[in-house]
């Protein structure tokens, strides 16, 4: 595996977004990514929608795909981050949504779609 592409622009923010590979990670103007950490690997795709938010929280994308609609709010606290763990599954996060709980766990080919304005 070799890494493709470090997203810097969230460097300064206590964040790092990457890529090994061919992973398709789709980035939309307007999104605040505080704190996290995102990896995606090869063959996964990973879009973030307008206005998103990302805060204190870590993404493994293993196999599969993560959407997160358009200003949608995913944090964990300050010493708890968030972990969403996508292993062979899919995950789709609608508009207007807030998520806040200690890990999210997809994997063995689970479909999981929350829905908008869910809080």
């Amino acid at each position: 595996m070799r890494l493709t592409e470090i997203k810097w622009r969230w460097l300064f923010q206590r964040s790092y977004v990457r890529g090994v590979g061919n992973a398709r990670i789709i980035i939309h103007e307007g999104v605040n990514i505080k704190n996290s950490h995102i990896i995606t690997y090869p063959g996964t795709r990973l879009l973030i929608d307008k206005d998103a938010q990302l805060r204190n929280t870590k993404i493994c994308l293993m196999h599969g795909s993560l959407t997160i609609g358009r200003n949608s709010i995913i944090c964990g606290t300050k010493y708890q981050p968030m972990i969403i763990d996508i292993n062979n599954g899919d995950m789709h996060i609608g508009h207007h949504n807030r998520l806040t709980c200690r890990k999210v766990w997809v994997r063995f080919g689970g479909k999981l779609t929350i829905g908008d304005h869910t809080n």
